[in-house]
């Protein structure tokens, strides 16, 4: 019974918020358009604000683990190709192959994992997860142009997809942070 209070005392707060979010759409009618604005601003200003905080004020020698950074890419890529071997054997159609391998291995860990994270082991807990964003979000990234050029018949652009990488407002909060700790005086 004890794990069951600690699973609910970890997924509740998000149950809570998502119905608040369906509570104020109804009250307030948010259009989808509305919502949409509310994303851009999640992902575009609180996210990467999150970030740059995050690693700002982590001592990075406690966090930044070779072996668990391996884990997590070894882990990412095995889901990758365990992903593409199924849908190659079970999907005939081009078309929906790149969606459903991406349904295999993209997540939103930094959506649900890192609250999770926070719920369970308090907010110090976080930074390792944050950290990971710095490593997975461009390998999502990566995986992602090559699975869908691939079965789209179009080409593999490593620049562009550096390009897109350097872009993603996740990054750049995690780099700014990166950056910041290294001025001659704290913020």
């Amino acid at each position: 019974m004890e794990n069951f209070w600690i699973a609910a005392g970890a997924v509740l707060p998000l149950m809570i918020y998502m119905g608040i979010g369906l509570l104020a759409k109804k009250r307030y009618g948010f259009t989808s358009q509305i919502i949409s604005y509310f994303n851009k601003l999640v992902f575009g200003v609180f996210l990467p604000t999150n970030m740059f905080y995050s690693v700002y004020f982590t001592d990075m020698s406690k966090v930044v683990k070779p072996a668990f950074v391996g884990f997590t890419v070894a882990g990412l890529l095995v889901e990758y190709l365990v992903g593409f071997a199924l849908v190659m054997a079970l999907v005939k159609d081009n078309r929906k192959r790149g969606a459903m391998i991406q349904a295999f291995y993209r997540s939103n860990f930094i959506l649900l994992g890192v609250p999770l994270v926070e719920n369970l082991y308090g907010p110090e807990a976080t930074a390792l997860p944050l950290m990971l964003v710095a490593i997975v979000v461009p390998l999502y990234n990566v995986l992602a142009v090559f699975t869908l050029e691939t079965f789209r018949g179009g080409t593999f652009n490593p620049v562009k997809i550096l390009w897109g990488v350097l872009k993603n407002p996740m990054i750049l909060g995690a780099l700014g942070g990166l950056l910041c700790k290294f001025l001659p005086f704290p913020l």
